[in-house]
């Protein structure tokens, strides 16, 4: 049973803990990796940002070091949809909404960085990332319900 945890939700201004008995052999932790998202207690999606940052950031050396050996800016910028963007747009819809001005303003600073590198075209912003993610889900969800009915 060491795989099993219990993460509890709850509001962050909670002084007192509703659910204080545990179950045997199940650790209580106050975040958790789950099919790739961190998810922590308070929903806020913190840990998953600065994991986002630090991977991006990672992939931007392994970009520049790419360009410096001689890639064509047209790999580079295939190979930045496919390492860099695809991390931030992994699973946006379910914890996009959730993180806080701060955190937008630190994926939008990654984007812009991937701009100014020239790793791509267009100046991508976080809401429109989102705003398309979120577009692109719920017309996968409207498109399968037309077909059931």
């Amino acid at each position: 049973m060491a795989k099993c945890k219990e993460l509890v939700f709850k509001r962050p201004n909670l002084k007192h803990e509703i659910f204080s008995c545990t179950l045997p052999n199940v650790v209580r932790v106050n975040s958790v990796k789950l099919l790739g998202v961190y998810l922590d207690h308070t929903l806020c999606f913190h840990k998953h940002v600065e994991q986002i940052a630090r991977n991006c950031n990672q992939r931007f050396y392994l970009l520049q070091q790419l360009r410096k050996q001689g890639l064509s800016d047209e790999c580079l910028k295939v190979l930045f949809h496919a390492i860099v963007l695809s991390k931030i747009l992994y699973a946006l819809s379910a914890w996009g909404g959730y993180i806080s001005i701060d955190y937008v303003g630190r994926l939008n600073k990654i984007l812009h960085k991937a701009k100014r590198y020239g790793f791509t075209d267009s100046l991508l912003t976080f809401s429109e990332l989102l705003e398309q993610s979120d577009e692109q889900l719920f017309s996968r969800v409207v498109c399968t319900n037309c077909r059931d009915n």
